[in-house]
């Protein structure tokens, strides 16, 4: 397991989604021996620590959006929407960051995410919200705690004030 502190905010923690392939190193293997239990290493205590998955590289509490669509101005801030406040499209805790590779994310509070939510992802205001693919109205994204719903692979289609970019055709062989 790799470990990070986990900083402390009254409702949420935003960060920045980290790359983790290249920071595991061989001298760390022997770090995780089953018979080196000392409390420093042992893989069942967190320090008040946020524990990542070493599979995924990303905290169990991280929200991440992999791809916008293309014509999502450079300079867009991004929100996310929903039950967890009170449905405010441009909440100042609820701004995900963005990455240099272009994906947008945001650290949750873990009390958030064992009640489980409803929400969307706008630019700011309601005139801005997500869409699907060809520009029409969604259903309120879901989380449920305890369900297999991953929350760090999400993608946006378009957007309501945007015209939605074209779709990529294949024609068969």
């Amino acid at each position: 397991m790799v470990k990070l502190t986990k900083p402390s905010l009254t409702r949420m923690t935003l960060i920045v989604a980290v790359l983790l392939s290249g920071c595991s190193s061989s001298s760390s293997d022997s770090n995780n021996d089953e018979g080196n239990q000392n409390p420093s290493t042992n893989p069942n205590d967190t320090g008040g620590q946020t524990e990542l998955n070493d599979n995924e590289g990303v905290a169990e509490n991280l929200l991440r959006i992999i791809k916008v669509p293309s014509n999502t101005p450079s300079d867009a801030s991004l929100y996310l929407a929903g039950t967890l406040n009170n449905w405010s499209p441009a909440h100042v805790d609820y701004q995900l960051k963005r990455a240099d590779d272009g994906s947008y994310s945001i650290l949750l509070d873990e009390d958030i995410l064992t009640k489980g939510f409803q929400y969307k992802f706008t630019r700011g205001t309601w005139d801005t919200v997500e869409k699907d693919a060809d520009g029409k109205e969604l259903e309120d994204r879901v989380y449920l705690p305890g369900r297999d719903i991953v929350l760090t692979d999400l993608e946006i289609a378009s957007w309501a004030d945007l015209t939605p970019p074209p779709r990529t055709k294949y024609r068969n062989r």
